[in-house]
């Protein structure tokens, strides 16, 4: 989110970095248009208060940071049974290469 305020990808990089020192194994991107994503929002938080210009530089900045990274880009917008299969699917092909087999 700190992407969608505009902070530097750098920045966020850091900040994270900073936070947990961790690097992962594998990033998973669960990603689908802002207007889906606004549409299935619970309103619980202040994040979900934001407009869709912020949602739409939260979108490019996971995208962004995901260049270069070890990182699956997951279609969120269908069922969350979909959803699971495809999390799966790329979850046991990492653990497939990291095994060797």
């Amino acid at each position: 989110q700190g992407y969608g305020r505009k902070l530097d990808l750098w920045q966020v990089r850091k900040a994270c970095q900073f936070a947990t020192d961790l690097e992962p194994d594998l990033v998973i991107w669960l990603d689908c248009p802002v207007d889906v994503a606004m549409a299935r929002a619970k309103g619980g938080d202040r994040f979900d208060a934001e407009d869709a210009r912020f949602f739409e530089r939260v979108r490019k900045g996971y995208e962004m940071s995901l260049l270069g990274r070890r990182g699956v880009k997951v279609d969120a917008s269908g069922s969350e049974d979909d959803v699971w299969v495809q999390v799966q699917t790329a979850s046991q092909l990492v653990l497939k290469e990291r095994s060797g087999s």
